[in-house]
């Protein structure tokens, strides 16, 4: 049946991806929750601009001003952690599709097939990629 790995693995990965994307979400909540005053956003810009120019740089901060404004503040602190731990769940599914596949003995049966090992990985990293969009 065509497509119907896609399915099984949606079928398999849609509480993983509910569980992360309240995660996100509730990191969102915590960062909004934890947003401090005016006042207190202005002292720590000051705070941070003993941080060399190259360390902003790596992190995407073109000029340090805009961490005392509310969505400077929300921009560094959730997205640039919300991006990581994006990467790591996409890592860490991805991995689990292959190891669920070798631990019930499906990939024998698919390996003995005459089908490249990348056509495989490709067919069922698919659903994942499929996932991740719509957590965004």
């Amino acid at each position: 049946m065509r497509g119907s790995t896609f399915i099984e693995t949606l079928r398999r990965a849609w509480r993983s991806t509910i569980m992360w994307s309240a995660g996100f979400g509730a990191y969102g909540l915590v960062v909004v929750a934890v947003l401090p005053d005016p006042e207190g956003m202005k002292k720590m810009a000051e705070a941070l601009t003993a941080v060399p120019a190259f360390v902003w740089q790596m992190v995407g901060v073109q000029d340090v001003s805009v961490l005392a404004t509310t969505g400077g503040f929300i921009a560094f602190r959730y997205f640039l952690t919300a991006s990581v731990l994006l990467a790591v769940w996409a890592v860490l599914t991805g991995m689990n599709i292959t190891l669920n596949d070798e631990s019930a003995g499906i990939s024998n049966m698919v390996f003995s097939l005459p089908i490249s090992r990348m056509r495989v990985q490709l067919r069922n990293s698919r659903p994942i990629s499929s996932h991740v969009q719509s957590s965004r």
